[in-house]
């Protein structure tokens, strides 16, 4: 049985600053967030992740795009020999972050996305459903391996085939079933019991099997 002696995936959490203020985001991120470590801090930090052997790292917030260095942090880890992703909300993906990141040898973009429009502003705020969609459009228009992440509560749950079939028409690249994690903001009431977590893998799976992209 393989082993590993070290972290194949590493997630870097830079910041806990973020534009929006989400009822179930784990991080407790929201404007008056701090952004974390200086620019020389996080490139330190990923030259010790390729010092270890990481071979993909995730970098995470708060809201990554808030980062004016996140395409130099993406660079320089592709020049290490590491897989990079990242996420967003979609409020702060401009043409031209898209096309900075895409420069930069970022090799997946994972747009938030928890329901359908009533839903997802309601777990988000008013009007950031439609800038998720926009992001989705612009990232896959600037050839970024764009997915769809969806985190699964109990207000939403029962969605799930919604969102895949949405994922579908919209022809990205992946789809992530997001685990629920009942910190920061997140409460063990907004969580779906042991159940529907079965049953929501099983749909996920099955889905798979039928088409891609999930």
């Amino acid at each position: 049985m393989f082993i590993p002696t070290y972290p194949l995936h590493f997630v870097f959490i830079l910041s806990n600053r973020c534009n929006l203020a989400c009822i179930h985001c784990s991080s407790n991120a929201d404007n008056c967030g701090v952004l974390g470590h200086t620019t020389d801090e996080a490139l330190n930090i990923v030259d010790q992740m390729a010092e270890i052997g990481v071979m993909d790292v995730a970098f995470s917030g708060g809201e990554p795009l808030l980062r004016k260095d996140l395409p130099q942090l993406v660079s320089h880890a592709r020049k290490l020999g590491m897989t990079t992703g990242t996420s967003t909300n979609g409020y702060p993906l401009t043409d031209r972050n898209a096309s900075k990141l895409r420069n930069a040898g970022l090799t997946r973009l994972q747009v938030s996305l928890d329901g359908t429009e009533a839903l997802h502003d309601q777990i988000r705020g008013e009007g950031a459903f439609a800038k998720a969609i926009e992001a989705i459009e612009r990232s896959l228009s600037h050839g970024l391996t764009t997915h769809i992440c969806f985190t699964a509560m109990r207000m939403n749950a029962h969605l799930l085939p919604d969102m895949i079939a949405l994922a579908r028409d919209l022809k990205v690249d992946g789809f992530n079933l997001s685990q629920f994690v009942p910190t920061g903001r997140g409460t063990i009431d907004q969580g779906v019991s042991p159940t529907v977590s079965r049953h929501l893998l099983e749909t996920w799976l099955e889905a798979r099997k039928r088409k891609r992209p999930v």
